[in-house]
């Protein structure tokens, strides 16, 4: 028999559990051979091909939330439910150095974040100007595969003085600077478990037939990461006002971005998809005037 949450039980644990509820409910409904084929073939980049199987769905998928005092039950829509099938698949996909058009990618976002620059050679050290970790930036995108790296193109090419700015913020040298790539690869991450475990949020940002699946959850990535990066510079800021030494600023990266996804996971279920009306780099940030001082109360050592 299962019994309710021990009182003392912390709600990120209760939160969990029930997510793994929702997931062991919904795949336990049968499916049809027809529906499961229909599944396996969603692959293309919008949902134009996806109409007739998504007419044809009986049952989308459930997700049990937490929500303080109540669990409720939320449904995906159809649109919402095959735009995430259709990113998990983008997510799961390795990154292949033998792929032409995987190396083809990579080298665009070189171009378009380091213009005029040539590399030594495809393993290089080079590759930590752009914020790779080591000599091959395939090891990189293991976490979220193609995903994370269509994330990055997405940002270079259709943000690109955006990118530029966050890309030379991050390289200058002090307590708030991070390393570039993995910093997006990782959000891209945080954005993808944001419409799984909200679905309010990927149902409204996922609305009609035609869309363009990556580019629009690239859109949320973008401003997650603008909304991120301020509230890491505020959060720097006061760390070193209050006499704290830099050193130790920059030891509390990996933190902050724990910290950041659990704070702001609070605030999407609260405001949904109001959170992204601020234009990017603007001078006001939903997001960031309130996560910077619960952030602060949270990451700075006692």
């Amino acid at each position: 028999p299962t019994h309710p949450p021990h009182k003392h039980t912390t709600s990120r644990l209760r939160t969990r559990q029930c997510f793994r509820l929702g997931r062991r409910h919904r795949l336990s409904v049968p499916q049809s051979q027809e529906t499961r084929r229909a599944a396996m073939e969603v692959n293309g980049c919008g949902l134009g091909g996806m109409a007739v199987f998504a007419a044809g769905l009986t049952f989308v998928g459930i997700l049990t939330c937490w929500s303080r005092r109540q669990r409720r039950l939320i449904c995906l829509t159809p649109m919402a439910s095959l735009a995430l099938t259709r990113l998990d698949l983008e997510a799961k996909t390795r990154y292949d150095r033998e792929n032409p058009d995987h190396e083809s990618l990579l080298q665009v976002l070189w171009v378009l974040l380091c213009p005029g620059q040539r590399r030594k050679g495809r393993d290089t050290t080079e590759w930590g100007a752009i914020g790779f970790q080591g000599k091959d930036p395939a090891t990189d995108f293991r976490g979220m595969g193609l995903l994370g790296l269509r994330c990055l193109l997405h940002f270079a090419q259709h943000h690109q003085q955006v990118a530029q700015t966050l890309l030379a913020r991050t390289q200058a040298e002090g307590p708030s600077a991070y390393p570039f790539a993995i910093a997006g690869i990782n959000l891209s991450q945080l954005a993808l478990r944001l419409l799984k475990e909200r679905p309010t949020v990927a149902n409204g940002l996922f609305l009609g037939e035609g869309e363009d699946v990556i580019c629009t959850f690239c859109e949320l990535f973008v401003h997650l990461w603008n909304d991120f990066d301020h509230a890491w510079a505020d959060f720097v800021r006061v760390f070193l006002d209050e006499g704290n030494p830099p050193e130790l600023a920059v030891m509390q990266f990996s933190t902050f971005l724990q910290d950041y996804w659990d704070v702001s996971n609070d605030l999407w279920e609260v405001h949904g998809l109001g959170l992204l009306t601020t234009p990017l780099l603007g001078n006001s940030h939903s997001l960031n005037h309130q996560l910077t001082p619960l952030l602060l109360s949270r990451s700075t050592p006692k």
